[in-house]
């Protein structure tokens, strides 16, 4: 569901300090993008929405993988092993944050 249907929850994604993208596991695909990702990755308007996350870190396919099944399974995970390419196409040192988002409400 995009992130404009729920206006709060967009207000809340832009405002946030930190990049930040909310992707689709089963695709891979990007489906948003805040300002913040949008200036790191060197995005125009919404160009990274239906991205593939693979395209920011290029040869970095397992490592992503192993990150995402430990948010998935942990709810949230962290990891400073992967290296995006930023907007000038040189690899970054960063600490990468994920939490799983429900896209309904969990019956727990």
């Amino acid at each position: 569901m995009p992130l404009s249907e729920h206006p709060q929850t967009t207000w809340l994604f832009e405002s946030m300090v930190d990049a930040a993208l909310a992707v689709d596991v089963l695709s891979a695909r990007i489906l948003a993008a805040n300002e913040q990702a949008r200036r790191l990755f060197g995005s125009v308007d919404d160009d990274l929405v239906g991205t593939s996350i693979l395209a920011l870190f290029p040869g970095q396919a397992a490592a992503l993988i192993v990150f995402t099944e430990a948010v998935l399974h942990k709810g949230s995970h962290w990891t400073r092993s992967l290296a995006p390419l930023r907007a000038d196409e040189a690899p970054m040192h960063a600490e990468c944050i994920g939490s799983r988002l429900l896209t309904r409400p969990d019956p727990s």
